[in-house]
């Protein structure tokens, strides 16, 4: 899922977005995450999240560490914040 301020082009952007959302499948190895994750940085988006449905256990890449931190939020470069119980909540409501 890609995020942006500005209009995204399509049918597919040519341009980094501000922010990336990693959405986990069961099969997914962290190896491919973490590869994913380093890639979205060195094209420049500069928020890149990565949850996963299953476990509702969600992170933020770091720049500073290469590495995921677990998160209870997404904050967005804007400032405004999405809680997670609501991402949740409204996956429930899907699945019904």
């Amino acid at each position: 899922m890609l995020a942006s301020l500005s209009r995204l082009e399509s049918p597919s952007p040519t341009k980094p977005v501000e922010s990336v959302v990693e959405i986990l499948s069961p099969t997914d190895a962290m190896s491919l995450v973490y590869d994913k994750c380093q890639n979205y940085q060195r094209i420049g988006i500069e928020q890149i999240f990565v949850l996963d449905p299953e476990s509702r256990r969600s992170w933020e890449w770091s720049r500073e560490t290469q590495n995921l931190e677990r998160i209870e939020a997404l904050r967005l470069t804007n400032g405004s914040a999405i809680a997670l119980a609501e991402i949740w909540q409204e996956l429930d409501k899907e699945l019904q």
